[in-house]
């Protein structure tokens, strides 16, 4: 097929990785398919240009309506990021797709929507070297003023563990009383509590424990640990403590299946989605 992709393909990202739709396009590329990058601010009607079976287009909150006019269609709206439904760059996104793909169980209020769960970048790997655990639970994620269930969580979890965050927005979390918070770098540890970096962990090897959602255990399985609220977190957290072995054995299983969470499978997926408007 001949897809235009839409995205940030020239622009340092707001944390400094590479941008997920790059990972997406290689993909694309690597199984076959013709993709054209557009970057994201740089949309206009051009003339000349052979049609397109679709057109795949990342979140960003600059797209203006003259812009998203000029896309061919089925347009395909992949959020990769649990986005507030409140937000109005959001909202116009998926009023212009034909397709809305995202992880938010909350999304099955639009008609256009469609279930895709995360996916890690195809480098990441388990490090081959076997470290010194100095840490009880790590979380890497941003501060989110309406992720309410997040931060009461966690807080609960910093008052009676060794809590370590990785952020890019270390300052928030330290105005409001979290004691050991860094930039976004990864680190050593027991038990990690991910935001939307399921995949990415069990990719490098991590133990993940998980705030189960709808549909979570038909993608992950038993790949995981669950917990169902944050009156069940601390119990949980202290199970798998006190049983290394399981957890070990756990992330360690996780593993030997770890290239169905990568990009390639992931990327799969969206395509027999598509399908379904070609």
């Amino acid at each position: 097929m001949r897809i235009l992709c839409v995205g940030n393909f020239s622009s340092p990202t707001w944390d400094g990785s590479i941008a997920d739709e790059i990972h997406i396009a290689n993909a694309l590329e690597g199984l076959g398919h013709e993709v054209v990058r557009w970057h994201r601010d740089k949309i206009f009607a051009r003339t000349g240009i052979r049609e397109f079976d679709f057109c795949l287009i990342a979140q960003w909150d600059g797209y203006d309506d003259e812009g998203l006019r000029c896309l061919p269609h089925p347009l395909v709206y992949w959020a990769f990021d649990r986005q507030d439904q409140n937000q109005n760059w959001h909202k116009r996104l998926i009023e212009y797709s034909d397709i809305y793909l995202s992880k938010r169980i909350a999304d099955s209020i639009y008609s256009n929507w469609r279930w895709l769960c995360d996916f890690a970048p195809e480098f990441l790997v388990r490090s081959p070297v076997k470290r010194v655990k100095d840490i009880d639970v790590l979380f890497t994620g941003s501060y989110l003023p309406w992720a309410t269930e997040r931060t009461e969580t966690l807080k609960l979890v910093d008052d009676h563990f060794n809590l370590t965050i990785h952020s890019v927005t270390p300052d928030q979390w330290k105005e409001r009383g979290f004691k050991h918070v860094y930039g976004p770098a990864m680190d050593d540890a027991l038990i990690e509590l991910t935001a939307d970096r399921v995949a990415q962990a069990i990719c490098c090897g991590g133990f993940v424990l998980h705030r189960w959602q709808p549909l979570s255990e038909a993608f992950f399985h038993q790949a995981i640990g669950y917990y169902y609220g944050k009156d069940q977190v601390l119990e949980e957290i202290q199970y798998w403590l006190d049983h290394e072995e399981d957890r070990e054995k756990l992330a360690a299983d996780a593993y030997d299946v770890s290239e169905q969470f990568k990009v390639y499978q992931r990327v799969g997926d969206m395509l027999t989605i598509v399908k379904e408007k070609l």
